[in-house]
């Protein structure tokens, strides 16, 4: 099945505006999850993340991943890989980084209430990263969008 489908007509849009702060550490954080939805048939489910521009003090290096979770937000039915997405800047305490991620799972089952668990992790030493810095001052937000069949 191409990811050009024309069935491809459905979409979840959710936005985060919540900042975490993120130490040195190689465990993962829950950052956001997304509202359920419902995939109707077997095949891909696509993820974009937009991020808004974050803060670090010191010499950070953030991960983040997709976690695609059943309908009982507990159960990760699989998972991405870390994708570096910030890292420290040059001053001013704007981290540096491609500030996206684009991500499709294939082969996906039907399942009635799918999530998508947005994790990160800062894996830059003793330094600290906070992800979502700058939205209560400028009204935007993270966001994610889940393109899939219903």
């Amino acid at each position: 099945m191409a990811i050009d489908n024309p069935n491809w007509n459905y979409m979840l849009i959710d936005t985060n505006t919540s900042s975490v702060t993120l130490t040195n550490s190689t465990s993962w954080t829950n950052l956001f999850t997304s509202n359920s939805f419902n995939h109707a048939v077997s095949g891909p489910i696509h993820l974009d993340l937009n991020l808004i521009h974050q803060w670090e003090e010191g010499a950070t290096n953030v991960q983040y991943r997709f976690l695609m979770l059943y309908s009982n937000g507990n159960t990760a039915s699989t998972q991405t890989n870390g994708m570096q997405v910030a890292k420290q800047g040059q001053g001013a305490h704007m981290a540096f980084g491609s500030h996206n991620m684009h991500w499709t799972f294939y082969n996906m089952p039907a399942h009635n209430g799918y999530q998508v668990r947005v994790q990160g992790r800062n894996i830059g030493g003793s330094s600290t990263h906070i992800t979502t810095y700058f939205s209560p001052n400028i009204q935007i937000e993270d966001i994610l969008v889940i393109t899939y069949q219903a």
